[in-house]
């Protein structure tokens, strides 16, 4: 019997850190600023102005934050709507990064902070 694939933090191929910033995007010669919503070492969570489907390719162009700029091909793994159905967040696969990218990415995402960690439920905060 297959297992139900579930959203647990633990069990993550990459971590992520909530990330919300300007970002580009190219789909089909067409090309859009948006925003990012979460990055991880393997793919970031966005919003998009294009109607995008499972297995779409784009390029991504982003910021890490005090780093490096960073254009990525990627595939959209899964769509999906947010808890009140107002707008439709994309999750996207890193399919072409450079390995020092990566490393600038992997320290960004390492720099999160312990209130970061609490409000995505990856610690409970002591008392």
């Amino acid at each position: 019997m297959a297992e139900k694939k579930t959203d647990d933090i633990s069990k993550r191929k990459f971590p992520r850190r909530r990330s919300v910033q300007k970002i580009g995007i190219l789909y089909k010669g067409r090309y859009q600023m948006s925003e990012s919503n979460q990055i991880g070492e393997g793919g970031m969570l966005i919003r998009s102005p294009f109607a995008l489907q499972e297995l779409d390719h784009i390029v991504v162009s982003f910021m890490v934050p005090g780093s490096v700029f960073i254009i990525a091909r990627s595939q959209v793994q899964y769509v999906m709507s947010t808890s009140d159905r107002s707008e439709v967040l994309y999750g996207l696969k890193f399919t072409n990064i450079a390995f020092d990218q990566r490393r600038k990415l992997r320290d960004f995402i390492a720099a999160k902070t312990e209130a970061e960690a609490i409000a995505e439920g990856m610690f409970r905060a002591e008392k």
